[in-house]
Parts: structure tokens; sequence; C-alpha cells
């Protein structure tokens, strides 16, 4: 049994974090044991993440921080770190590799830091477009998972006051200035008795307009509930590193339509929905139109949404890339102490 140490952010908030969930409790615990440490000063975790960390992560007790982090590796004889979040600390990463093996996940291209790449052993980055900023030699793609066993849809659209028999084109919305696109696009169909638009956000400054706000937390279980109850998951977005949120809609099998800026969202959302030139509102709306006309289209893409996360994206088998890079960095070491 080899024990690992994966390093996160924070423990009570972000995409890292419910994505590492969705494949280490995959890794097999005969050869495995994982402890996990954060650097915020609250360890406190979201209720509902609670009981799944420790079902399958070693949560230290001590609220050890980054800045000890060689004296956790050795008290805990950890032979590996994996470091999935760290934003710009990267001072504990080179303390790490002096003493062990480090795998580093870039979540975000980094191009103003240069990180330390000359100090980890592997880097992993989540797409094709992080990768051409972050390429090298010891750099390879693997893709985020998604487990839609993590959820239960126990919610319909009458929890959330939405209507049993209108079309609903929703979204989640984030701080990004294309949120915005979203309510405009939604007050051009003010005159359609038959769509409803939905919107999820704690945004402050949305303006108000021909939609439906559910501006609450939402539990993971809410959140897949309320999209599941879409149609349509119009969401206008930019500079996207992978764009996990897209996961979440082709999970439920609702199609998608989105900007295509170049980053990763082309290639994440492939065949599950359409894309449209970066802040081009027209066609944003054409093609809106031609969704909400066209159910046997709607189903189409939702189809290969759900297909295409069943394999690309399976936490079992992104699980096994993990490990394999586990394997082969710890037979690498053992030869070298020998």
């Amino acid at each position: 049994m080899k024990n690992i140490l994966i390093t996160v952010g924070t423990f009570n908030y972000g995409g890292t974090q419910q994505l590492l969930l969705h494949w280490a409790k995959y890794i097999n615990p005969e050869k495995y044991s994982i402890f996990i440490m954060g650097h915020d000063e609250n360890i406190d975790m979201l209720p509902e993440w609670e009981k799944e960390f420790k079902n399958v992560f070693v949560i230290p007790t001590t609220k050890e921080r980054f800045e000890g982090i060689e004296k956790f590796i050795k008290e805990h004889n950890i032979s590996l770190c994996h470091v999935t979040d760290c934003g710009k600390k990267f001072a504990f990463i080179s303390k790490a590799a002096k003493l062990v093996p480090v795998v580093q996940t870039m979540m975000c291209p980094r191009v103003d830091v240069k990180g330390n790449y000359d100090d980890v052993s592997v880097i992993t980055v989540i797409s094709l477009f992080c990768y051409s900023i972050q390429r090298g030699t010891k750099t390879i793609i693997i893709e985020p998972p998604f487990d839609m066993k993590a959820y239960e849809e126990k919610y319909d659209r009458n929890y959330f006051g939405l209507p049993k028999d209108k079309i609903i084109v929703g979204s989640l919305g984030n701080v990004r200035k294309e949120n915005n696109d979203f309510v405009e696009i939604a007050n051009c169909y003010s005159n359609r008795e038959d769509v409803v638009f939905c919107l999820k956000s704690a945004k402050k400054d949305l303006p108000s307009g021909n939609y439906v706000l559910i501006d609450r937390y939402l539990s993971g279980d809410e959140k897949m509930s309320l999209i599941n109850c879409f149609d349509i998951f119009l969401y206008p977005t930019s500079f996207e590193a992978y764009g996990v949120i897209f996961l979440e809609a082709m999970a439920c099998g609702v199609p998608i339509l989105s900007y295509d800026d170049r980053t990763a969202i082309r290639d994440t959302i492939s065949t599950a929905g359409l894309t449209v030139p970066y802040r081009n509102k027209k066609k944003l709306r054409q093609a809106l139109d031609l969704l909400i006309s066209d159910k046997y289209l709607r189903k189409y893409f939702g189809y290969n949404g759900k297909e295409i996360v069943k394999t690309r994206n399976n936490p079992i088998k992104i699980a096994k890339q993990y490990e394999k890079i586990y394997d082969d960095l710890l037979g690498k070491a053992y030869c070298e102490r020998s």
C-alpha cells in the first residue's frame, strides 16, 4: 500500500474538488491510500461533500497547510504528491519535489507564470487548448471526468416554479460579461408564450428581463435536477479551459448552444450542440430559433451528449489514467533507489 497526497485549493468550493471526487473514488484502494490537503485556512467543507470526501480520502485532523508539506510527507510516509489546484502558490511544490515525485494537474492555462515545470515529474492538462499553451515533454492530456452516479435527479419543474408545458431555455450564470447576452436574448422572446427562460445566477447586477431567476444556492442534486428540466442549455461564455458546466448539461441529455471563441468550448461540446462566432448575438438567436423549432434536432444533440460523456469523460477510465501515472513514477522511483 502506497500513500498518495493530493492537494487542493479549498475544501468548500470549486470544480477541481468536485471533479476530484468523481475520479479518485475509483483508484484501486488495495494499491493506494489517498490523503488530501487544502491551503484554505477554513478546512470546513460543504456538508454535501463531507461524507464523500471522508469515504474517499484520509483527511488530516491537524489542519496542516502547504507551508508544512515537508513535515507532512515524512510523518505520513507519502510516496507521491499530486497537486490538483494551487493557484500561484508554487513554493510548496518545489519542497515536495525534493522528497517525492510530483504530478501537477493544471485546470486552467497559466500563460503568465512558468510554475514548477522543472520540479514536477508529470504535468496533466484538461484539454487540447490548455496543451497548446503548456505543451512540453512532461505534459499529457487527461480530460475531466463526470460521474452521473454522484447525483440524484429528484426535483421536477414544479419544484423550481417552471411550467410543465413550455420549452425551457436555461443557463447557469457565472460572473463573466457574456452572461448578460443570455438576458438580452431572453428579452427578444418576450412575445413567445411557448418559451420560458430560466437563469440560475447569484450575480447581483443582472438586468431585469424575460426570465425566471433562481438566485439561491443549489445542492448538487438540485443543480443537476434543474438542468434536467431544461430543453436547451444556452450558455454564452468565453475562455473556457474545458467547460465542465457543459458536461453537466450533456450528462442530462440537454442540447447546448454557446459561443466558439477558439478555446476549448467547441471541442468539449463536440456533437452535443451548436456554437456560433464569439459575441455574434444575431447568429446566437438564429441558432436558438433552430433548436426551439426542431425537437428532433434537440433529441439528436441530447443523445450525442450523453454518449460522449459516458465514453470520453468516464471516471473509471480517467482514474486508471492517473493510476498508471502513479504506477510508472513510483516504479521508476523504486528502480532509482535500488
